[in-house]
């Protein structure tokens, strides 16, 4: 068990301690003597864990809760305190009569959420409350201890020992749970992801030759010319469920996927000549010229249900895809000069000049509903689309010039100074143009990502160099460190710009992904070169391992930094697509080339099987492990030294937990810590480092601590018993005649052959008379008399002995003591003596003869798979003969016992 519990201090402060946060053993130990610590069992809800120890414990003033939290909301045992369930505990949260109350979840009062939630646990506590806006724990991992937001005059005690901040190694941010590279010998890339509504995860690119998705060394699938698209399946865990091919002869790739809420998935990129989506040596779609978009339908096993080729007789792309709450599909890519998108021969739009973007919706049943071109004269492209919960949907790319957008002959946009800027622009759900924004500057921009989050807010990512004006103003709002930057842009419903973040060194950096969850936090992925600043603080948050890295980041949804992960090795790494599912988990895909380290902890995670292979790999918070099991805690006395106990194994919540180092450590239960180690093969062994003597200590008690790979602990004390050994030596005899006389001590005598005569005397002793007519006295104390073949006596004498009589017609007789007389086969005779005695009989036995049977007493216990209503009674004289019903076998005679004394109650059946 682990040291969760202290003697109470009668102190006015009191530490509740989720045991779902990193190390919080090591966090409850280092709890200040003026504080009273508790844990919160993460099997049950936290809030009434409080609620019920502060009932228990009136008057206290100051409470610090230390638990993962996120904007808005704290996690609890297994429950949240949130906006959405601050009325639900709302009558135990009004009656806890605190001065003081100190939140350390994670960014708990960051954003508008956190404020909001911060005055109504004020408005419902009456306390003045102090909590974290930022990332709470080990400052070189971006961690501090302040609270940096406050409601009145916050009595802020310290709840924790100094050294214990200074050493306490976790953060509540995310460790990597699963990475798989997609890949053959040639050149494959991944790029767009999308979860659905069961946290799968699926995910396209493109591929030349063959590849393997799930590292077994064999191909899934194989191109059907020179690239070919793919669409792939993994579930929660990272396992491979599906791949589709989408190729033809020549060069065909994909770049977006999205799902519905049904189940479906979609898929678009562009191809050339023709395609077979579904592998049935059919071509699916034909290109009307050049490259033609597609739009591709998927149900949830990957069964093609619907294609449509978006083109005319040049070039066109698709680029983006996304769906509504009504089923429907929206697609974004570019096209020049003309392009039909439902086959029915006749153009749909015309570009302007030369490439101009698209926006098209279709229906769930793949039926053309709408298009619209984004462009001027010059060169325009759209690569990222969203939907909102209203219907809208938002489209961002790049123009060079100006563009109309919503074909009325006027131009919405201008770039500024004349060079190519990014765009964002909004659409209501029938298509018609609600309002556009430029992102640029003078020098050359691009926009790429686009996602929307359930505020209605839409956030944009692209790349930019120099300064870019956000919002039409005409003041700079980002400057890039270097060359190029990326930058994470923030909007409202009506397209105000809200907040903006370049995301740069002093090299060139490009944001290509953007996704949000449902905390409203916003996570983005891209590339970079040497070192990158996320918050403008002029301190480098990452660095890249080689020439360019992939990155994931997260910002809350004021956009406040939260966390920041590289993706890496020696050579280029690029990160294109990212999403997130409904358990907070963010997925992320790209392509890589060699080696990757994902998680920065030193060691490579993923190789390419050839050139460049795309990778999926996925993050979650980290929690700490919540149980050790020890498969054996018993040890024999007298094995050698080194000798292994038992295999220690952990179980821990995060899936992708699977290495854990074991340590033994000081704390409850470490009084002999010294005498064991851990080691094995795998290091998850402990072994006795002497061999245990049972007469010299009969038990060991030790601490032993597990640690993921994050760091996370968890401590449990194990008891270690040894089993006491009969050492007493054996003494044989011959195959003669032999007597053999023990004295008060414990003897081992084995007769062998002959008719021999045993004596037991004193002491546990265990007497074997071998074959031949025996004669076995056990004498005092409890002891074992084995009668072997043939015809045998056995006297127990005293004490609490077993007699066995094997073969033979034998005569046992208990004596003293409580004895248990089993004849085995042969007609046997029993003497029960004094005691509480048992005489075993069954079917095949023999016909046992029982004397001295005391009725309320003895005992008689059926062999054979017998009960005592298989059993029939029979009067004999002074006697009773017990049978077999069915058959009618008589088992035993009953001697001195009336058959109306002999009932149920003194019977008993053998266990097997």
């Amino acid at each position: 068990m682990n040291n969760t519990t202290k003697t109470f201090n009668q102190t006015s402060t009191l530490v509740f301690i989720d045991t779902g946060v990193d190390n919080y053993q090591q966090l409850f130990d280092g709890v200040v003597a003026t504080a009273q610590p508790f844990i919160l069992d993460t099997a049950t809800d936290g809030i009434e864990q409080i609620d019920e120890i502060l009932q228990q414990y009136p008057g206290q003033k100051t409470v610090h809760i230390i638990s993962h939290g996120a904007p808005g909301c704290l996690y609890l045992g297994n429950s949240q305190l949130s906006l959405d369930t601050l009325k639900q505990y709302a009558p135990q949260l009004q009656q806890w009569n605190i001065d003081n109350l100190l939140l350390y979840g994670c960014h708990v009062a960051a954003g508008d959420a956190g404020e909001e939630f911060v005055s109504k646990l004020r408005g419902l506590t009456g306390a003045d409350i102090a909590a974290s806006h930022t990332l709470t724990g080990a400052a070189i991992k971006g961690g501090n201890w302040e609270l940096e937001v406050n409601t009145g005059q916050v009595n802020q005690p310290r709840a924790l020992q100094t050294e214990v901040m200074e050493t306490y190694s976790g953060v509540f941010n995310y460790q990597l749970q699963v990475a798989q590279n997609i890949g053959g010998s040639s050149f494959d890339r991944g790029n767009g992801i999308a979860t659905d509504s069961n946290s799968n995860v699926w995910a396209t690119g493109y591929f030349q030759g063959s590849i393997d998705f799930n590292s077994d060394g064999i191909d899934d699938l194989t191109s059907n010319g020179s690239t070919d698209s793919y669409v792939a399946k993994f579930d929660s865990d990272g396992d491979f469920l599906l791949a589709q091919n989408i190729g033809g002869g020549s060069f065909d790739r994909g770049n977006g996927i999205a799902t519905d809420s049904n189940g479906n998935v979609w898929a678009t990129g562009f191809f050339s000549s023709s395609i077979d989506i579904d592998r049935d040596g059919i071509d699916d779609l034909t290109s009307n010229g050049s490259d033609d978009s597609y739009v591709a339908k998927f149900d949830s096993d990957g069964n093609l249900l619907l294609a449509q080729n978006i083109g005319g007789g040049s070039f066109d792309r698709g680029n983006g895809i996304a769906t509504d709450s009504n089923g429907n599909v929206w697609a974004t890519g570019f096209f020049f000069g003309s392009i039909d998108f439902n086959s029915d021969g006749t153009d749909d739009l015309t570009s302007h000049g030369s490439f101009d973007s698209y926006v098209a919706k279709f229906d769930s049943d793949g039926n053309f509903q709408f298009a619209q071109n984004i462009g001027g004269s010059s060169d325009d492209r759209g690569y990222g689309i969203a939907t909102d919960s209203n219907g809208n949907v938002w489209a961002t790319g790049f123009f060079f010039g100006t563009i109309d957008i919503d074909s009325d002959g006027n131009n919405d946009l201008t770039s500024n100074n004349g060079s190519r800027d990014s765009y964002v622009a909004k659409f209501d759900s029938d298509g018609n143009f609600q309002f556009a924004q430029n992102i640029g500057g003078s020098s050359s921009d691009y926009g790429n990502g686009i996602a929307t989050d359930s505020n209605g807010n839409v956030w944009a990512t692209g790349g930019f160099e120099g300064t870019i004006d956000i919002d039409s103003d005409g003041n700079n709002d980002l400057t890039s460190n270097g060359s190029f930057d990326s930058y994470v842009a923030k909007f409202d419903s009506n397209g105000n710009l809200q907040f903006a973040q370049n995301i740069g060194g002093g090299s060139s950096d490009w944001g290509y992904g953007i996704a949000t969850d449902s905390n409203g936090n916003v996570w983005a992925t891209g590339y970079f070169q040497g070192s990158i600043d996320f918050n403008s603080d002029g301190i480098d948050d990452l660095t890249s391992n080689g020439s360019r890295d992939s990155y994931v980041a997260k910002f809350d949804s004021d956009g406040n930094f939260l966390f920041a992960q590289n993706i890496g090795g020696s050579i280029s790494d690029w990160g294109y697509g990212i999403a997130t599912d409904s358990n907070g988990n963010v997925w992320a895909t790209g392509d890589f080339e060699g080696t990757i380290d994902i998680d920065s902890d030193g060691t490579d995670d993923l190789t390419s099987n050839g050139d460049r292979d795309s990778y999926v790999v996925k993050f979650s918070e980290n929690a700490s492990p919540t149980d050790i099991t020890l498969d054996n805690n018993t040890i024999d006395e007298n094995v050698a030294g080194n000798s292994v106990v038992g295999t220690l194994t952990t179980t821990d919540p995060d899936s992708g937990d699977t290495t854990f180092t074991y340590n033994l450590v000081s704390g409850d239960g470490d009084t002999d810590n010294a005498a064991f180690t851990i080691g094995g093969t795998n290091n998850d062994e402990l072994l006795i480092k002497a061999s245990p003597d049972y007469e010299a200590k009969d038990s060991y008690s030790i601490r032993v601590q597990t640690t993921d790979a994050a760091g996370a602990t968890y401590q449990e004390q194990f008891t270690i018993n040894v089993n006491n050994l009969d050492e007493t030596p054996t003494e044989s005899g011959t195959p003669g005649r032999d007597i053999f006389r023990g004295d008060n001590t414990a003897e081992n005598y084995s007769a062998l052959d002959g008719h021999d005569r045993v004596y037991g005397n004193g002491g546990e002793d265990n007497l074997d008379g071998g074959d031949g007519n025996d004669i076995i006295y056990g004498g005092d104390d409890n002891d074992t008399l084995n009668g072997g073949l043939l015809h045998d006596r056995l006297n127990g004498d005293s004490g609490d002995d077993l007699l066995l009589g094997d073969s033979g017609n034998d005569i046992l007789n208990g004596g003293a003591g409580n004895d248990t007389l089993n004849g085995g086969l042969g007609n046997d005779r029993y003497i029960g003596g004094a005691g509480d005695d048992v005489f075993i009989i069954g079917p095949g036995l023999g016909i046992d003869l029982i004397q001295r049977f005391e009725d309320g007493m003895d005992k008689i216990q059926l062999e054979g798979g017998i009960g005592f209503d298989d059993l029939v009674r029979l009067e004999s004289g002074s006697s009773t003969l017990i049978k077999v019903a069915a058959t009618g076998e008589l088992l035993a005679r009953l001697s001195g016992i009336n058959v109306g004394l002999v009932g149920a109650d003194d019977f008993s059946q053998s266990a097997t």
